[in-house]
C-alpha cells in the first residue's frame, strides 16, 4: 500500500504559522490555500497542495451539488419547519450558505480522497479542518492555535481618506451597528424631518448608499413623490459630504433608530426564542439532514454541523429584527413602490415577502453590467440576476431587457430606464483621483465564487497577472493602481508589497475617480467597470482568466477586447503611442455604451419620472 509515512499534516492560513515553522516537521504535508503554500515555498519546507487530489470535472461537480445542497430549507419534512411569518427562514441566507460549501466541499472531497490513498496515517490538521478528517479516521489530533478569519458575509470594508491617502478599515459587523447606531442617533439630531406633499406617491429605497447615489437623491426635490429612505447596511450620514446630499433630497430617513421602541424590543426577544425552538426542531431532523448532505458517497454533515448551526442562529437572529423593523416601517407609510437592487438578500426577501401581502409594487432595479453567456444562465437563475419575485424589472437598456425576456420574463414587467449610478459620469462630475496617468487593474479573484477559483494554480495565475501588468505599467512609466473588488479582496496588498512597495491597493471606495485619472483601465474576465471606463472615454481590456464564464456580449462583438495575458504588452504599447489605435478601442467602447445605457445623463430624472406616474397614489 502506498503511504507517505505515519504522520501527515493538513493545514491552512488558519494555524498559526509561527508556531508551526518552530516545530521540527520531518513528516509530510499538504496544504489546503494559496497562503500557506506561499509561506511555505518562502521558508523552503517540501509540501504538496491539496489541489492535486481534485480534477477539473470534480470542481464542477461541487459547483453543482453546492447549488443543489443550499436549497436544503426545501426538504418537505423540514420546510414546514422552517415556515416564520410565511417565510421559510432558510432561504433568506441560501446564497452565503452555498458559498461556504464551494469551499467546504472542495476541502472534502480533497481530504477523502487523501485519506483514501494513505489511510493508515496519522493526520495532524489545523482547526478548520478538523470537522472532517475526524469523521473519517480517528487517528487526527489538532495542530497549532487558530486564527480567526472574518467571512465576507461578517464583515465589511470601510473607506477612510487622511488627507489625499485612501485607506480601508475591515470591520466586523457588530462594530459595524454599534457605529452605525450612533450615526443614526446623530443623523436624526442634525436633519430636520420634512413635511409630506399631499397626493403623492410614498416610494421606499432600501439601502440606496447616499454618496454613490447621489444624482437620484439630489433629483428627487424636482418631483411630486414622497421619498423614504431606509438604511440598514450602512448610515446615511456619515460625513460632510453624505449629510449635505441628505439635506438637499428632502427624503425622509428610516432606520433602526426611528423605528425602534420597548415594544418593539419585546416582539424581537419573542422571534428569538421561536426561532430557537425551530432551530431545535431541526436538529431533531439529523439522520434525514446526514442523509441529504453526502458528496461523493460519503455524509459530510458531521464535519458541517457546527457551522451550520451557527449560521442559522445568526440568521435567524437577523430575520428576528428585520421582520419587526420592515413590517413597522410598512405600516408607517402608504407605500406605492418598494426599490430593492437585489431579490436574494435577506431583508430583500422579507421586505418583498411583507410588501406582497400589502400589494406594495416591488421594483427590481438592474445593479451590474452581468454576464449573458450561456454557460452562465444557472448562476444568473441562482443568485437572482434573473428574477423571478419582483413585479417591475427596471433596466439599463434593451441589452439586458432582452437576455430577461429570452429567458422567461414578461417583457411588459421590464422597463428601460438606465443607471443612476452612471449619471455623474455622463454629465461629468467625477473628480480624478490624486493618482495621475496611472494604470488602473480592477480585479475580482472571486468574480462567481467557483471552486475553481479556490486553487493554487488559478491564484497563481492571478498572481503572475498582477506581476505582468506591473512589469507593463513600468515598462510605459506609468503607476500602477489595484482597485479589489468590495469585500472580495484577497491578498493583493501583500502580492504588491513583494513586487514594488510602491503600487496603489485600494479595496474600499468608489472606483470612477481612479477611471477617471488612469490613462487606461485592466479588468479580469467580466465587470461593470467596463461600461465605466467605456463611459469616462477610456481605453479598458479585459484579460482572460477563466474559460468555464463563456463569452459575454461585449467580448463577442469585439466592443470591449478580451486578450491572453501574454498579448496584453503590445495592446498597452499601441493604445499608449498610437493615437489612432487608442480612438479606435474609445470609440468601439461607446458603441457598446450606447446600445446597453439609455438616458445617458438623465437616468435619475427618468427614475423618479416613472415612479412619480405610477397609478397607485398614497
Amino acid at each position: 500500500m502506498s503511504d507517505f509515512s505515519t504522520q501527515i499534516f493538513l493545514i491552512d492560513s488558519t494555524v498559526n504559522t509561527d508556531q508551526f515553522l518552530k516545530s521540527n516537521n520531518d513528516s509530510k504535508i499538504i496544504t489546503f490555500d494559496n497562503t500557506i503554500h506561499h509561506l511555505l515555498l518562502h521558508n523552503k519546507i517540501g509540501h504538496q497542495v491539496s489541489d492535486q487530489y481534485v480534477s477539473r470535472s470534480d470542481l464542477d461537480d461541487i459547483l453543482k451539488h453546492s447549488m443543489i445542497y443550499a436549497r436544503w430549507y426545501l426538504l418537505p419534512e423540514i420546510k414546514e419547519i422552517l415556515s416564520f411569518k410565511d417565510i421559510n427562514l432558510g432561504e433568506l441566507f441560501y446564497i452565503e450558505f452555498q458559498e461556504f460549501l464551494i469551499s467546504f466541499l472542495k476541502r472534502f472531497l480533497e481530504i477523502k480522497r487523501i485519506f483514501t490513498k494513505f489511510p493508515n496515517s496519522k493526520f495532524l490538521v489545523s482547526h478548520s479542518l478538523f470537522p472532517i478528517i475526524s469523521s473519517l479516521s480517528a487517528n487526527v489530533e489538532l495542530v497549532g492555535n487558530v486564527k480567526e478569519q472574518l467571512s465576507i458575509y461578517n464583515k465589511i470594508d470601510v473607506p477612510v481618506k487622511i488627507g489625499g491617502k485612501q485607506l480601508t478599515l475591515t470591520l466586523n459587523t457588530s462594530n459595524v451597528q454599534k457605529i452605525q447606531k450612533i450615526l443614526e442617533k446623530l443623523s436624526q439630531g442634525l436633519i430636520k424631518k420634512n413635511q409630506f406633499k399631499p397626493n403623492c406617491n410614498n416610494v421606499l429605497l432600501i439601502d440606496f448608499t447616499t454618496i454613490k447615489y447621489k444624482s437620484l437623491l439630489q433629483s428627487i426635490p424636482n418631483f411630486q413623490l414622497n421619498v423614504i429612505k431606509y438604511d440598514r447596511r450602512t448610515s446615511a450620514v456619515w460625513n460632510i459630504e453624505s449629510y449635505s446630499i441628505i439635506k438637499q433630497s428632502h427624503c425622509m430617513l428610516e432606520n433602526y433608530s426611528t423605528l425602534n421602541d420597548k415594544s418593539m424590543d419585546l416582539r424581537i426577544t419573542q422571534n428569538q426564542d421561536f426561532c430557537n425552538k425551530i432551530i431545535d426542531q431541526i436538529m431533531m431532523k439529523e439522520q434525514l439532514l446526514s442523509s441529504f448532505f453526502s458528496f461523493d458517497n460519503q455524509s459530510f454533515w458531521s464535519g458541517i454541523k457546527t457551522e451550520f448551526v451557527n449560521i442559522c442562529e445568526k440568521r435567524f437572529l437577523d430575520a428576528s429584527k428585520e421582520f419587526e423593523l420592515a413590517e413597522k416601517i410598512l405600516k408607517k407609510y402608504q407605500f406605492s413602490a418598494v426599490l430593492i437592487w437585489s431579490e436574494t438578500g435577506l431583508l430583500e426577501q422579507i421586505m418583498i415577502s411583507l410588501a406582497k401581502k400589502l400589494k406594495i409594487p416591488i421594483i427590481l432595479l438592474q445593479h451590474g453590467l452581468y454576464s449573458d453567456s450561456p454557460e452562465l444562465i444557472t448562476k444568473n437563475k441562482f443568485y437572482g440576476v434573473i428574477p423571478k419575485t419582483s413585479d417591475i424589472i427596471l433596466v439599463w437598456g434593451p441589452k439586458f431587457k432582452e437576455y430577461l425576456v429570452e429567458n422567461g420574463l414578461d417583457k411588459n414587467k421590464i422597463s428601460e430606464i438606465g443607471s443612476t449610478f452612471f449619471d455623474p459620469i455622463f454629465n461629468n462630475m467625477i473628480k480624478p483621483a490624486i493618482f495621475q496617468d496611472s494604470i488602473l487593474l480592477a480585479t475580482d479573484p472571486y468574480a462567481f465564487m467557483y471552486p475553481h477559483e479556490l486553487t493554487t494554480e488559478f491564484m497563481e495565475t492571478y498572481e503572475s497577472m498582477i506581476k505582468k501588468v506591473y512589469e507593463i505599467a513600468s515598462k510605459q512609466n506609468k503607476r500602477l493602481v489595484i482597485k479589489t473588488h468590495p469585500q472580495k479582496s484577497t491578498n493583493e496588498e501583500e502580492i504588491a508589497k513583494q513586487i514594488d512597495p510602491t503600487i496603489t491597493v485600494i479595496k474600499s471606495g468608489d472606483i470612477r475617480p481612479l477611471i477617471k485619472s488612469s490613462s487606461l483601465v485592466i479588468v479580469t474576465d467580466m465587470s461593470t467597470v467596463i461600461l465605466e471606463a467605456q463611459a469616462m472615454k477610456k481605453p479598458v481590456i479585459s484579460v482572460f482568466l477563466r474559460d468555464y464564464y463563456g463569452t459575454p456580449e461585449p467580448f463577442k462583438s469585439n466592443l470591449c477586447q478580451r486578450i491572453n495575458i501574454n498579448d496584453l504588452d503590445e495592446w498597452v504599447t499601441n493604445v499608449i503611442n498610437s493615437n489612432d489605435f487608442q480612438n479606435q478601442v474609445i470609440l468601439k467602447g461607446t458603441e457598446f455604451v450606447d446600445s446597453y445605457l439609455v438616458n445617458q445623463g438623465t437616468s435619475s430624472e427618468s427614475l423618479l419620472k416613472f415612479l412619480e406616474s405610477m397609478n397607485n397614489k398614497a
